[in-house]
Parts: structure tokens; sequence; C-alpha cells
């Protein structure tokens, strides 16, 4: 089961969605850390699995679950980091990294007003950042504390 599989799988779970699977595939889901079994006498096998914690969306699963499992950063990782990125950090934490990693960059506000340019937002910020993020596969973070690539 891959990761895009077990990610269907948490959104149907957090829908209230019945989701009908082979038990391997379960298993799957819970050395992963996304489910657990549970006691339900009314099921036929006398258990059921759910979610270990609520999902608001994709991004929180896919993030956690990717952190735990570094050769998983694909895709959906990409996007769980890009919602992070918007939801968690200001856009002044994210220019004072730009301008951290990328030093002959112009980020800051009065940088930009010098050369009359319009101060960044907060997503065309994140959308500068995300480059960095796509190419080594690290968070911001990780970058920041020079962790190794997750490759």
């Amino acid at each position: 089961m891959n990761h895009q599989e077990m990610l269907r799988v948490c959104r149907e779970l957090a829908a209230d969605k019945p989701v009908y699977m082979p038990e391997e595939d379960w298993r799957a889901m819970v050395r992963a850390g996304l489910v657990e079994e549970v006691r339900a006498p009314e099921s036929p096998t006398g258990y059921a699995y759910e979610l270990i914690q609520q999902p608001e969306g994709d991004a929180p699963v896919a993030h956690q679950w990717a952190r735990r499992n570094p050769e998983e950063r694909g895709e959906a990782w990409l996007d769980a980091t890009r919602y992070r990125l918007k939801s968690e950090w200001t856009r002044d934490q994210l220019i004072e990294w730009l301008g951290e990693v990328d030093p002959s960059g112009t980020y800051h506000d009065d940088e930009r007003r010098a050369e009359y340019l319009p101060t960044l937002t907060i997503e065309q910020a994140v959308d500068l950042v995300m480059p960095f993020v796509e190419q080594s596969r690290q968070t911001p973070e990780e970058m920041r504390q020079g962790a190794p690539d997750a490759d």
C-alpha cells in the first residue's frame, strides 16, 4: 500500500465513510502510525480501525507520516509542507528564512522598496521558499539545522 492510498483511506475514515480493504493493508496503516485497532463487537472480525488523529485535510496526515518516512517525501509531502508554511509560518519568518538561505536575494521590505518592487505577500514568500524545499526534500527547519538529505 503506497502513501497516496493511505491518504485516501485517511480521508474516507475522517469523513466517517466505511472502508473495506485487505487485512494486510490495515496492518500497513497501523505500522505507519495512521490508524489503531479497536474492539468493535458489531464487526464480523470483532475489531475495527480508527484514525489515531483526526486530520484537518490531507496536509497534517501527509506531513506527519512523511516526517517518519523520509523516503516518501513526494508530491503529497510537498503539498503538506506548502500547507504548513502558509498556516504555521508568518510572512516575516518566511522572509527572514529566505534572506538567510539566499543573501543576494531581495526579500526584505526595505530592500524591495529601494528597488521599486512591491513587498512580498505570504503566498509569494511561500512560492519562493518551495523551490528550496523541492530541490533538497528538506523542510526549512531541517535546512536551517543542516540535516542530512532525505534521499
